[in-house]
């Protein structure tokens, strides 16, 4: 499997939540507080405008999409540019909605806003990803993808399987939840690949050395087995290079030396193992190929500022204060 592949694989689904939000003129919504993962398709009607940040605001005609991986005051679709916006967290518990955020409802969800003038259909789909490598992959990319129907990068299926969404939405046939979340799951993929393939100078080095053959080889090694004692002789074998080559390639490509690059992805996994809650300190430093435990403590206290096990205390305080700050608002 290429290494492209490997990233992709990786964003399987846990669960997608699927609707549509009928907006009528005059209307914006801030994408604050929104789902982790969510994208945005103007379904039908009139189109609506992107404002992002101070960029040039666009028009998004029907069929254009807006992928979103966090929650932005940066990101508005509206109607017009000098409408206030509403931040789409609070329009959710307006309309209660809400608790559908961490959920993967049986049937489509339906939203109705705005004024009394022209009508514009957007098909939300809020993704719940269940993956490790998720986390590395998203905090490579922008906060805002966005791509039309006939963008060249989007696999040309993409569009139909909006559209089959947006049937879905209407119909509510049995078997919606499986179907749904299969499918949405390739909208997801292919905007994540369309971005991962395009060539621009301002990808995160990881991601640029995607689009080279064999460094990519050697991330999909470590990707795939970060637990294996690398070296670089073993990592430039896996791409077909001498020792020196690859790794002059891989520091002037990536920005970080091969083993350096090992080191941060296998503390990535241990902080996303640790935070489950579940984890022995001691299996996972050597399910990461660390020879003794001591070694991983000390590499992970260099990178995350903490030893392990105050990184486990941290991420229960913090966990408790939003329960506790949750049942208060709902006391």
């Amino acid at each position: 499997m290429d290494s492209v592949s490997e990233i992709l694989a990786s964003l399987s689904l846990g669960s997608a939540a699927i609707g549509t939000i009928s907006l009528c003129e005059p209307w914006s919504l801030r994408f604050v507080d929104a789902p982790s993962v969510a994208s945005y398709t103007v379904a039908s009607g009139g189109g609506c405008w992107l404002r992002y940040g101070d960029a040039i605001p666009q028009w998004l005609e029907p069929g254009a999409t807006v992928l979103l991986t966090a929650g932005s005051d940066s990101v508005v679709l509206c109607s017009s540019d000098d409408i206030p916006p509403t931040d789409i967290g609070d329009l959710f518990r307006r309309v209660r909605l809400d608790h559908l955020r961490d959920m993967e409802p049986d049937r489509p969800v339906t939203l109705n806003w705005g004024g009394s003038g022209q009508s514009t259909v957007l098909l939300g789909i809020a993704f719940g990803m269940k993956s490790e490598l998720r986390h590395r992959v998203l905090s490579a990319l922008p906060e805002l993808i966005m791509f039309r129907a006939d963008d060249p990068h989007i696999s040309p299926w993409t569009a139909e399987s909006l559209r089959f969404l947006a049937r879905e939405c209407a119909n509510e046939l049995p078997g919606y939840t499986a179907m749904a979340r299969a499918v949405a799951e390739t909208v997801l993929l292919s905007a994540v690949r369309g971005y991962l393939v395009t060539e621009s100078s301002d990808r995160p080095g990881w991601v640029r050395g995607l689009g080279d053959y064999r460094i990519a080889k050697a991330l999909a090694a470590m990707h795939k087995d970060p637990g294996h004692a690398w070296t670089v002789a073993g990592l430039a074998a896996h791409a077909g290079m001498s020792r020196t080559a690859f790794a002059v390639r891989f520091a002037a490509i990536v920005g970080s030396s091969p083993i350096d690059y090992l080191t941060e992805w296998r503390v990535d996994l241990a902080r996303l193992r640790l935070k489950s809650g579940h984890c022995n300190i001691s299996r996972l430093a050597e399910s990461l190929g660390y020879t003794s435990e001591t070694a991983f403590r000390r590499v992970f206290k260099r990178i995350c500022g903490v030893p392990p096990s105050q990184f486990v205390s941290k991420g229960k305080q913090a966990t408790a204060d939003v329960q506790r700050s949750s049942d208060g608002q709902t006391s």
